[in-house]
């Protein structure tokens, strides 16, 4: 029997496809090959589409709100996902957000935009720090944060929970 190149090429082709969504954490890869998007959470689509972008093997990955309309937890997840691709792969990436926090906590530099203008620009840490513009002030005053003394919420928790 003679094996046709076009077979062999599918066959290769599949088992790169299977290795791209390992890397993206999708379980059972070989299974998920077959799958329907409706058959997929909305985290594991964005896994999808992560390795879709990284088969191209890029040197620049833009992520443009690659969060939206996930769980906090699940969020999490994927920008980790594409921080440990951005690292293995060797490649910059560029995320667009609304979400000043998250920029936060994964951005090295951060440009702010007002109209599709550039009003500000600074490594994250000096971005929170010193803001400049005072667009960037307003964005960083309505982020909601997190409190050190969580106190008063525990003790209304409990209160809910006694009634």
């Amino acid at each position: 029997m003679v094996v046709q190149p076009d077979f062999l090429k599918q066959v290769v082709l599949l088992v790169q496809l299977a290795e791209l969504l390992a890397e993206v954490h999708i379980a059972r890869p070989k299974e998920r090959l077959r799958a329907y998007p409706f058959e997929l959470s909305g985290g594991q689509c964005q896994r999808v589409l992560i390795a879709m972008a990284l088969a191209r093997a890029p040197s620049v990955l833009i992520a443009d709100e690659p969060t939206t309309g996930l769980d906090v937890v699940t969020q999490k997840a994927i920008l980790g996902l594409i921080d440990e691709a951005r690292v293995l792969h060797g490649m910059s990436t560029i995320l667009i957000t609304h979400d000043l926090a998250m920029a936060g906590e994964f951005c090295d530099r951060i440009v702010v935009m007002k109209q599709g203008k550039v009003v500000e620009m600074a490594d994250t840490e000096t971005l929170f720090r010193a803001p400049e513009h005072p667009y960037t002030r307003a964005l960083l005053l309505a982020t909601p944060a997190v409190t050190q003394d969580l106190s008063a919420l525990r003790r209304a928790l409990e209160a809910d929970a006694r009634d």
